[in-house]
């Protein structure tokens, strides 16, 4: 039984992979990830550069709940 639904703040790793995907040279619209030495690249570019904008500007100032929702719930006995 569910019990409470509620949104999570940004933290430290939503940061991270919301920089990474920002910073990525390849954009995914139908395939999740393509085996490709390009597409290795592009998450190798990604990555690297998705670290620097972390540090530089650490959690995104969005204006929406946060990136992650915790569900509270208890198990029927």
């Amino acid at each position: 039984m569910v019990e409470s639904i509620e949104h999570v703040d940004w933290g430290e790793t939503d940061s991270l992979f919301y920089w990474i995907e920002r910073c990525s040279p390849i954009r995914c619209i139908d395939i999740h990830f393509r085996h490709a030495w390009s597409w290795h690249a592009a998450a190798l570019v990604g990555f690297l550069l998705g670290r620097i904008a972390n540090k530089v500007w650490n959690v995104p100032t969005a204006v929406d709940e946060g990136a992650s929702l915790l569900m509270i719930a208890r198990r029927k006995l």
